[in-house]
């Protein structure tokens, strides 16, 4: 669902406004399906010729 609603969003932004998005940034989570999302975006940016980037997600914890 994650690349359903990148796809609407960059085939949205260039009808609406004229908007080419230039760049999807994630955080990179551990998991199976988080990893499968990754990749499926990932593609979608390959194909639409839009760069992808992860980060690592860096969680913060009060007691830390």
């Amino acid at each position: 669902m994650v690349e359903e609603i990148m796809q609407s969003m960059l085939e949205g932004m260039a009808k609406k406004n004229g908007v080419k998005v230039g760049a999807v940034w994630m955080t990179s989570e551990d998991g199976t399906e988080e990893h499968s999302e990754e990749r499926l975006v990932k593609q979608l940016c390959k194909d639409s010729d839009v760069e992808f980037k992860t980060w690592v997600d860096e969680k913060y914890f009060i007691d830390e």
